[in-house]
């Protein structure tokens, strides 16, 4: 089925990057020749670099992203004014289908130009969490599957100069905006001047 799935997001008029799922169950070679990518693989645009992670197997099974792997990129970016995490399954266990993944929370709490880590997995969920050290986590419900939100929806992040940003979930069928988040980094002209 993927590459079906490759020749429907091919027909998108932008790039796009995607990580493995644990109902994707292929090899990370089969993955890589249908994707082009690694199922761990970075990007950067401009002054803002997304990390990909891989969490799943080839037999569907729940795993803890390449601490190692990560740890590197995380390094490799400590320079970057913000940095996105995507991963499918969360490494907290906050919901019912999350994994606990410590090592890897640890390096993302540890890092403060991590603004963001998103997940899908929990079809349940379309909201956001955040870390005792204030990193948001936030769920994007589902596009696919029978089951979780009443809705079939996806998440938009939108990014400015100054490393602030605003996300939603978008449910394509009322034309509607769901759960709208907002950081305002101190650089950026919008921040309230008043805040202590």
């Amino acid at each position: 089925f993927l590459p079906q799935v490759k020749v429907v997001f091919d027909r998108l008029k932008m790039p796009y990057f995607v990580t493995r799922g644990n109902h994707d169950m292929v090899s990370r070679e089969t993955w890589k020749q249908t994707w082009g990518m690694e199922t761990n693989h970075i990007f950067e645009k401009g002054n803002t670099g997304f990390i990909l992670l891989d969490n799943s197997n080839e037999k569907g099974e729940y795993v803890c992203p390449d601490l190692a792997w990560f740890e590197e990129k995380l390094k490799a970016f400590a320079n970057k004014k913000s940095v996105f995490i995507f991963m499918h399954i969360s490494s907290r266990k906050w919901t019912k289908y999350g994994i606990d993944c410590p090592e890897v929370n640890d390096l993302i709490d540890k890092m403060p130009n991590v603004k963001a880590v998103f997940h899908g997995h929990d079809h349940d969920e379309d909201n956001m969490k955040a870390s005792e050290e204030k990193v948001n986590h936030f769920w994007d419900g589902h596009f696919a599957g029978s089951w979780g939100t009443a809705y079939k929806g996806y998440r938009i992040v939108e990014s400015n100069e100054f490393g602030s940003f605003n996300t939603y979930q978008y449910n394509p069928t009322e034309q509607k905006e769901i759960n709208n988040f907002a950081l305002t980094m101190p650089q950026d002209p919008a921040y309230p001047k008043n805040r202590n």
